[in-house]
């Protein structure tokens, strides 16, 4: 997610969610999704409010767990681990 006008982004990496620059891609390596206007600037702000918060967080492998069985089985699960779900 793009969180400032200076190109910030906060991403999930293999390690944890870390904040980088988007100068760090190449043009060919993302596409850039824009919210609609129906998402108004109080809404964009709480969502790079919380995107920054969680800077430093773990990556969640049960995500991934929990993702690869929805799509591969169509299972819904609802796993937990202290303050994360899926």
């Amino acid at each position: 997610m793009v969180v400032d006008s200076d190109g910030s982004l906060v991403e999930a990496e293999p390690l944890g969610v870390v904040r980088s620059l988007l100068s760090k891609y190449r043009d060919d390596e993302y596409h850039l999704v824009r919210l609609g206007a129906e998402f108004t600037a109080e809404g964009r702000e709480r969502a790079a409010a919380y995107a920054t918060k969680q800077i430093g967080q773990a990556f969640g492998y049960l995500s991934l767990l929990g993702a690869f069985l929805y799509l591969l089985f169509g299972w819904p699960l609802k796993l937990m681990r202290r303050n994360h779900q899926i």
